[in-house]
C-alpha cells in the first residue's frame, strides 16, 4: 500500500504554515475520481482542539510503550483529578520507568 502514497508540498497549506500547519489530503481512485480533504487547523490547536478522549488516547499511545498501561491509567487517572489531589507530587513516581529508578 504505501507504495502507492505519493506526497508532495500543497501550496496554499504552506503559504499559511506559519499560522495554522494546515494539511491537504488527495487521493486519486482506480476508477479516476479524486478525493480531496482539507484540515486548515492541525488537530490540537486552539482553532481545533482535541477532545478529552482524543487527548488520552494520544497521551496513552505515547506513554503505554514507554511506563506501561497501568502507569499510563495511574496518571491519567491522577491527572483527571488533579483539581481535588491535596498534594501533587504523588505523580511525580509515576512519571518515571520503573527500570529508570535507582
Amino acid at each position: 500500500f504505501a507504495a502507492l502514497v505519493t506526497t508532495e508540498v500543497d501550496p496554499l497549506a504552506e503559504s499559511e504554515r506559519r499560522d495554522n500547519m494546515g494539511t491537504v489530503v488527495r487521493v486519486t481512485t482506480r476508477d479516476g475520481r479524486t478525493l480531496e480533504a482539507r484540515q486548515r487547523y492541525s488537530k490540537g490547536l486552539p482553532q481545533n482542539p482535541m477532545s478529552d478522549a482524543e487527548f488520552v488516547a494520544k497521551f496513552t499511545g505515547l506513554v503505554v510503550p514507554q511506563l506501561g498501561a497501568a502507569a499510563a491509567e495511574r496518571i491519567v487517572d491522577g491527572v483527571e483529578r488533579l483539581d481535588r489531589l491535596d498534594d501533587t507530587a504523588a505523580l511525580m513516581p509515576l512519571l518515571v520507568r520503573q527500570d529508570a529508578r535507582a
